[in-house]
């Protein structure tokens, strides 16, 4: 199964726990925005590939893939006869004057070989409901995910609330309250790229536009993105996530999470600055 790395670390974790081999094909830096690498992922793909993992909107780098850049890659896989698989977890949180495009919703072809995963639990926080769902058009892939499922046990029983919630969400009854949220975001990974411009000299965050991740470049520091990461927790008291953990592409980086008042970001910041200048001086 092809992943496209950075991405949160679990893409490769479920990917080996099913006695499968995860292969990267690592996204691209183009005048710091991230781009898809079309020409290594036709390197990747071999006689035994029969799945791409994507994430869109994607974490940690905070792309909405457009839907020339997904039909484009929609294109490889039907050429290969590879399977697509979409998490979509993100869908609804991209910026003002972005669109969220589903992959399987560009062409009859890409809907029959596409499995896209939903939840409104990042968009709402309701992950503690443990509620999701697929749209799979093809029926043969529906039966397999349905057997799948029934193998696990994972077909018994709904839960009430999570459906209730799904449904709610879904309605449109939300939809002014997600995108106030999100220009609250934006707004937030606006100052921390400033921030860190200003106050971190060397290092750089990458352009987004959608989730709530700032994906912070520290390679200046010629240290181990764990080393940062637990410098940051230990003599700052702020938990960033260590970018080596999301594969290739990752280390160097860390992850940090701007869903947060305007204030508490302001703060850690800060505390992360003071230790950003030790680190520089080597007295971490």
């Amino acid at each position: 199964m092809i992943i496209q790395t950075p991405v949160h670390a679990r893409f490769t974790q479920l990917v080996k726990d099913n006695g499968r081999v995860p292969v990267s094909n690592p996204l691209k830096v183009v005048d710091g925005r991230y781009e898809m690498d079309y020409e290594q992922l036709e390197r990747c793909i071999t006689e035994k590939t029969k799945i791409l993992w994507i994430c869109n909107p994607h974490n940690p780098v905070g792309r909405a893939w457009t839907a020339a850049e997904l039909q484009r890659l929609g294109d490889i896989c039907l050429s290969h006869g590879v399977y697509i698989l979409s998490d979509d977890i993100y869908y609804g949180m991209v910026y003002s004057g972005v669109s969220y495009t589903p992959i399987a919703s560009l062409s009859k072809e890409l809907s029959q070989i596409s499995i896209t995963c939903y939840s409104p639990s990042k968009c709402y926080n309701t992950t503690g409901v443990n509620q999701s769902f697929t749209i799979i058009e093809n029926p043969q892939m529906q039966e397999k995910y349905k057997k799948s499922l029934h193998k696990t046990d994972l077909d018994y029983a709904i839960n009430i609330v999570g459906l209730a919630i799904t449904e709610e969400t879904c309605s449109g009854s939300c939809d002014g309250w997600l995108k106030d949220f999100m220009v609250y975001v934006k707004k937030n990974h606006e100052y921390l790229t400033e921030f860190v411009k200003e106050q971190m000299p060397g290092a750089s965050v990458a352009e987004a536009d959608s989730t709530y991740f700032g994906w912070i470049d520290m390679r200046n520091l010629h240290l181990p993105s764990e080393k940062i990461a637990d410098a940051f927790l230990n003599e700052g008291h702020i938990l960033v996530n260590d970018g080596a953990a999301l594969g290739t592409g990752g280390e160097g980086y860390i992850r940090m999470n701007l869903a947060c008042p305007r204030d508490t970001l302001e703060m850690g910041l800060w505390r992360m600055a003071k230790v950003y200048r030790d680190l520089c001086a080597g007295e971490v």
